[in-house]
C-alpha cells in the first residue's frame, strides 16, 4: 500500500509540474483562460496551491452572481428587438473622456454609424484640443447635441462624468461611458484593450447597438466580459475598500463584504440613468478626486468604478455582460 501511495503522489506531482509548465508558457491574452480550465477539469492536482485557493475564493463569489443577478449575453446569437413607435424611442447619450485627441478619429467612425440620433458630450483635460473636437464631431449628422467642455486633470475619465456632466446624464434614459484609453509605460495593453471595449460598445454590426439599448430594459448596466488579459482574480476591492465604505455611507446604502467585486473593468459601459442616479447626484467636485499622479490604484476614480456595479446590484437591478468572443472562458 505504501508503494502505491508514493507512486501516486510522484504521478501526481510530475502531472502537476508538466500542467503547471504548460499554464505558465501560455501567451497573456489565453493564460487566464487556460487556467481555468486546467482548474475546472483537473482541479485535484492542484488543492491547497495558492492559485488554486484564490481561484476558489472567486468562483465562491462570480458563481451565485452569474447564476442570479448577473447575465452572459452572446449578442451573435441575441434576437435584434424591432422597435417602431415613436414612444418606444429612448433619450441616448455618450460621455467621452478624450485624452488623447489623436484617437477621437476612430471614435467618429463608430458614431457615424449609429442607428439613432444622440446626444455627445466631450470632456478634454487639453484646451489645445477642444477646437479641433468641435470641427470633428461637428461632421457626425447622427449627433444632435453637442457639448465639449475643458475639465481639470483630476479623477481620470469618472471624475469628468460625475463632476461634469452628472447631471446632464441623468436626463437620459440610457448613457454610455468611454475614454480613450491607450497603451502608455504603465499599461502596455491599453491599446488591445480599449478596442476590446469599443468594438464591445460601440460597433453597430449586427445591429449590437439596438440589441444593447434592449438589454438596458432590463439590466441597470451592460458591458463586455472582462478583457482577456486581465485576470478576474485581481477584480476586489483591494486598497480602494476603505473608501467605498465611506461612499456607500454617504449614499445611505449597506457597506459591501470585503473581497471580489463585479464591475466593468475598464471603466466603459452602457447604463441606465437612473440605476446610478445616486452617484451622479451625489454633486461630486474635482478637488474630491485625486491629483494626476500617474497612480494605478487605490484613487477616487477606482473606487467608484467598482461601486458602480455593487450600486446596481444593491438595488436588486442586473448587470448584462457582453460575452467576450474567445472560444474558452477566462471567468472562474
Amino acid at each position: 500500500m505504501h508503494i502505491i501511495r508514493q507512486f501516486y503522489h510522484r504521478t501526481r506531482d510530475t502531472a502537476r509540474h508538466h500542467l503547471w509548465t504548460f499554464w505558465e508558457r501560455q501567451p497573456d491574452s489565453r493564460k487566464h483562460a487556460v487556467r481555468n480550465l486546467l482548474f475546472t477539469n483537473v482541479g485535484s492536482l492542484f488543492v491547497g496551491t495558492p492559485p488554486y485557493v484564490q481561484w476558489q475564493e472567486a468562483k465562491a463569489y462570480f458563481d451565485p452572481l452569474l447564476a442570479s443577478q448577473v447575465d452572459v449575453i452572446d449578442l451573435k446569437i441575441m434576437s435584434s428587438p424591432k422597435i417602431t413607435e415613436a414612444k418606444e424611442r429612448k433619450r441616448i447619450a455618450v460621455h467621452a473622456h478624450i485624452f488623447y485627441a489623436e484617437l477621437a478619429p476612430e471614435l467618429l467612425a463608430y458614431f457615424n454609424q449609429f442607428p439613432t440620433l444622440f446626444d455627445l458630450y466631450i470632456s478634454t483635460p487639453h484646451n489645445q484640443d477642444s477646437e479641433l473636437l468641435s470641427a470633428l464631431f461637428s461632421q457626425c449628422s447622427q449627433i444632435e447635441k453637442l457639448v465639449i467642455q475643458v475639465t481639470p486633470n483630476q479623477g481620470r475619465d469618472l471624475g469628468p462624468m460625475f463632476a461634469a456632466f452628472g447631471k446632464q446624464l441623468l436626463s437620459y434614459d440610457y448613457f454610455c461611458h468611454i475614454h480613450t484609453k491607450k497603451s502608455i509605460s504603465t499599461n502596455s495593453i491599453g491599446q488591445r484593450w480599449r478596442q476590446y471595449l469599443w468594438s464591445g460598445l460601440l460597433s453597430n454590426q449586427d445591429q449590437r447597438l439596438k440589441k444593447i439599448w434592449s438589454l438596458l430594459q432590463t439590466h441597470a448596466l451592460v458591458y463586455p466580459q472582462k478583457f482577456h488579459w486581465i485576470d478576474v482574480t485581481n477584480c476586489q476591492w483591494g486598497g480602494n475598500y476603505t473608501q467605498a465604505i465611506e461612499l456607500c455611507q454617504n449614499l445611505g446604502i449597506a457597506p459591501p463584504p470585503d473581497g471580489y467585486i463585479e464591475f466593468p473593468v475598464g471603466s466603459m459601459f452602457w447604463a441606465q440613468a437612473k440605476a446610478l442616479a445616486p452617484l451622479l447626484q451625489m454633486e461630486l467636485s474635482f478637488d474630491d478626486f485625486d491629483p494626476e499622479l500617474g497612480q494605478t490604484d487605490q484613487t477616487l476614480a477606482h473606487a467608484l468604478e467598482r461601486l458602480m456595479g455593487y450600486l446596481v446590484l444593491t438595488q436588486g437591478h442586473k448587470i448584462a455582460l457582453i460575452q467576450n468572443p474567445l472560444l474558452l472562458n477566462h471567468y472562474p
